[in-house]
């Protein structure tokens, strides 16, 4: 017996209004990109789309319900590159012979260098995450927030899983900080480091948010107990996996 897939069993109006949405989602990153926060207004949308505004009301209950599925996508998506690294991390160290402590570091640094080439490569996606954890001022209300905590979490899991593999076989030291913790305070880094992009224009040295980044993320895992040898052992054996450059890999 053929079981059919969860597209087959749509129907003709629900495929429409997953379209609709799509067209929605896609209209607003665009409108983002151009015009920024601001510029995001459900008239705005209405005017690229073509649409009375009422009637965004039957896909989405507010502007902020938009925002919230965008970070959310946008997370998504992230997650899904990460997975995809961590896929190569695994193919390179099975090609290599790789030993078990290296092995475990080499998807940790990757995972901070993708995140480093973020605001670069994907402008846009970061602005998105800078306003779901660093924008002190509350964007979107607690009701609307829901659907965006499941795609964090599932994220920051499965990069302490990586943190909790690397101190099982001693790569780092064990500590009463959980993995989920040390993940965390990672993506704080990490994120902190790469908003000092825009002081550059001030002092391009000391501002460098790659040296930065590169930086605290070598200072967590070598204070997490990793030896700086094989931190840089792991950071050049990325240097593999790169594409014209980036960790990104380019679409079809």
């Amino acid at each position: 017996m053929v079981v059919p897939d969860a597209d087959t069993r749509k129907t003709p109006r629900m495929r429409r209004r997953e379209a609709r949405i799509r067209s929605i989602l896609d209209a607003s990153m665009q409108i983002l990109a151009r015009e920024g926060l601001n510029g995001l207004t459900i008239q705005r949308l209405a005017d690229e789309l073509d649409y009375t505004p009422g009637a965004f009301y039957r896909y989405f209950p507010s502007k902020d319900a938009i925002l919230v599925e965008l970070q959310r996508r946008t997370l998504g998506e992230l997650h899904d590159a990460f997975k995809a690294l961590w896929e190569r991390c695994g193919v390179l160290v099975e090609e290599r012979g790789v030993g078990e402590r290296l092995a475990s570091l080499l998807p940790i640094l990757a995972t901070a260098r993708l995140y480093r080439e973020l605001p670069v490569l994907k402008p846009t996606h970061f602005g998105l995450i800078q306003l779901a954890v660093g924008e002190p001022n509350q964007i979107v209300q607690d009701d609307e927030i829901g659907p965006l905590v499941p795609t964090v979490m599932a994220l920051l899991g499965d990069v302490a899983r990586l943190i909790a593999t690397a101190s099982s076989c001693g790569a780092l030291t064990p500590s009463a900080v959980s993995p989920a913790q040390r993940a965390v305070a990672l993506w704080s880094a990490l994120h902190g480091a790469m908003l000092m992009r825009k002081f550059g224009r001030f002092d391009e040295a000391i501002f460098d948010p790659e040296h930065l980044g590169q930086d605290v993320g070598h200072s967590l895992l070598v204070g997490w107990g990793a030896s700086a040898e094989w931190v840089e052992e792991a950071r050049e054996l990325l240097k593999h996996l790169e594409e014209d450059g980036t960790l990104f890999q380019r679409g079809p």
